[in-house]
């Protein structure tokens, strides 16, 4: 199938508007190189925003960063051989370091590219290399080498203001104990301002640090705890903060392992289980800890579902909208893989198509590029108190492209399953036909599935629209391509 950008249009009703999809397929951004680049895998471990720029960090590849600049619509690459290697100290640090697990990065106020290593933390600059090797704890007021014990913890950040947090383990002789510590860049070397024991950490609009550990979290201003909470203050709440992001209000948005949404704005907790329930009952792909999320320059909330092919919207409303991910036409089986999202400046929502974990990656395929400024399929007004299932929603179509039948799996509410309407549309928003085979239903898990023939349709992209109750649920539809 030829490689292609889909742009595609619905104009039904007012409850769906258009909705626009951008694909960027891998094979034309990345770099093919035998030796370094982990044979044509994407391996995006982050993503970041920096001025009018998306930064992807990869794992597993000579080319470290990828560097898209919106405005330019082009593409720069950072290698770790350019990146490691300079005149004041030669392939020395590159030698040392280019096998070494690298976990994260993050760029300072000046631009500077700092990277973190197992043992190692370097500050890039286009002069020199600085290397970290140790930290000073000021309790002890002494120096510890940094020693790799425990992976997850290991983060490293920057503020608005510049500055820099890393999150480290060392031994400590003194008390025979391993220190999980939050470290601030000063005074020319990382030294430690927080000694609680963490394994996570955020930094929120008034750059205060967010420490959590287990279902803990402690909040620090100016290095002093102002604010102690626990998950299980959120109503229906526990577990840990897996994914957080802060509005413009510094209100704080975070999913557990279970990928409930909690919300939590100085004052009040609330907690959000919209996506939860839909996600729990859906999918075999992944499970629930792989959501993402990100909050865009309105305070809308975008995150991604884990087990279906759904992109959510919490809007600054309180209401929630369901958009259908579309497959890329390379892909390899009939799901959208989908792992980190980010809102850039000018509304797109990118999401990598791959799937990844921390032994291996299987499938990856580029980027969703999702225009937010033009798409709701599924919207339902949130409540505090409680979040209702929608009627009806897709769980799988395929085969995607077809060239004679079409099977569709979809969730159905029974107290509605009489009144279910399916209908197909060409991207001008024009009706082409009703679907009126039988659908097979299971009551009980109300669980549906329809199988139609689309030999009667011209080659092209399609709309299925399935409608219940006062829910509409669409998926792009390939026939013939």
């Amino acid at each position: 199938m030829k490689k292609s950008i889909f742009l595609f249009l619905i104009t039904f009703s007012s409850e769906l508007f258009s909705q626009s999809w951008d694909f960027l397929y891998k094979e034309d951004f990345l770099i093919y190189n035998e030796t370094f680049e982990s044979y044509g895998k994407m391996n995006c471990r982050q993503m970041i925003l920096k001025g009018d720029s998306t930064i992807v960090f990869r794992i597993q590849s000579d080319t470290l960063l990828m560097i898209y600049n919106h405005n330019q619509k082009k593409w720069y690459y950072k290698t770790k051989r350019a990146l490691l290697t300079n005149n004041s100290i030669k392939d020395t640090i590159y030698k040392q370091l280019k096998d070494s697990t690298l976990y994260n990065f993050t760029i300072d106020s000046e631009e500077n590219i700092w990277l973190n290593f197992r043992n190692n933390i370097l500050r890039i600059t286009p002069d020199t290399i600085f290397n970290f090797t140790q930290i000073y704890d000021k309790f002890f007021d002494k120096y510890y080498n940094i020693n790799y014990y425990y992976e997850n913890g290991y983060n490293i950040k920057s503020n608005s203001n510049g500055d820099i947090y890393v999150l480290k383990n060392y031994y400590v002789q003194e008390s025979d104990s391993i220190y999980y510590s939050l470290c601030k860049y000063k005074n020319n070397r990382f030294e430690s301002i927080i000694n609680r024991k963490l394994d996570r950490f955020y930094i929120d609009r008034l750059n205060r640090l967010w420490c959590c550990y287990n279902d803990s979290i402690f909040i620090y201003e100016n290095e002093v705890l102002i604010k102690q909470f626990s998950t299980n203050e959120f109503p229906e709440g526990y577990g840990e903060l897996r994914e957080v992001v802060f509005d413009s209000k510094n209100t704080m948005y975070a999913l557990n392992e279970n990928s409930i949404l909690l919300v939590y704005d100085g004052e009040t907790f609330k907690t959000e289980k919209y996506m939860y329930d839909i996600e729990r009952y859906a999918g075999t792909h992944e499970d629930l800890s792989s959501c993402w999320l990100c909050v865009d320059s309105s305070d809308n909330i975008w995150l991604i579902g884990g087990r279906t092919c759904n992109l959510y919207k919490l809007d600054s409303s309180g209401s929630w909208s369901v958009i259908s991910v579309p497959k890329f036409s390379t892909a390899e089986d009939e799901w959208c893989y989908k792992y980190k999202i980010e809102c850039t400046q000018n509304k797109k929502i990118w999401i990598t198509a791959q799937h990844f974990n921390r032994y291996f990656l299987f499938y990856n395929y580029g980027f969703y590029i999702f225009n937010s400024d033009t798409t709701i399929s599924l919207v339902e007004k949130g409540d505090s108190k409680l979040l209702y299932l929608p009627d009806v929603w897709i769980r799988n179509l395929y085969p995607n492209p077809s060239n004679q039948y079409v099977t569709v799996d979809f969730f159905l509410e029974r107290n509605v399953s009489d009144k279910c309407k399916i209908s197909l549309y060409n991207t001008l928003g024009m009706k082409v036909k009703d679907v009126n085979e039988n659908i097979e239903y299971d009551s009980y898990n109300m669980k549906a599935t329809i199988t139609f023939s689309v030999t009667d349709l011209p080659a092209g992209a399609y709309i299925i629209v399935i409608s219940a109750g006062n829910s509409n649920m669409t998926r792009l539809m390939l026939v013939g391509i």
